[in-house]
């Protein structure tokens, strides 16, 4: 749904680009921001593309039973003395596991905002919305 009212959003500006020709904005700055709006869909569409693909997903079944068979095997194999081997063993296992929960954070990195703490940070995006929000509001009340 996220996905679907930023898309709205994007088409939404049309409306804004023929207010502005009714208010005799030069042309040229018309046909900029139009060029922009058609750049803004071609990376949306990206984005969408790229949240859909999943990586090699053979290499990550492997990667996961690597993961499990190195850990079945350590825990199987009689280490001395038994505080270091639990102590080495918990470390492979914490950095095996580390390293597929990358990979799938790697494989989806726009995830719904506060989804995790991994995401692809878009505060120069908040900023800029920010921005223009005080600015449109300072215009609209003739200041």
């Amino acid at each position: 749904s996220g996905n679907r009212e930023t898309h709205h959003h994007v088409f939404a500006l049309g409306e804004f680009f023929a207010q502005m020709e009714k208010a005799e904005v030069p042309p040229n700055y018309i046909v900029k921001l139009k060029q922009e709006q058609a750049q803004l869909v071609r990376n949306l569409f990206r984005v969408n593309y790229i949240q859909t693909i999943r990586f090699i997903p053979s290499a990550f079944f492997l990667a996961k039973s690597v993961l499990h068979g190195t850990i079945g095997l350590l825990l199987l194999t009689a280490l001395e003395p038994f505080s270091t081997s639990f102590v080495a063993v918990g470390l492979i296992a914490f950095i095996f596991i580390y390293i597929l929960r990358l990979i799938e954070v790697i494989s989806t990195p726009f995830h719904p905002k506060g989804s995790t703490q991994d995401d692809i940070s878009l505060f120069q995006v908040d900023l800029t919305a920010e921005h223009l929000k005080r600015h449109t509001g300072h215009a609209e009340n003739g200041h």
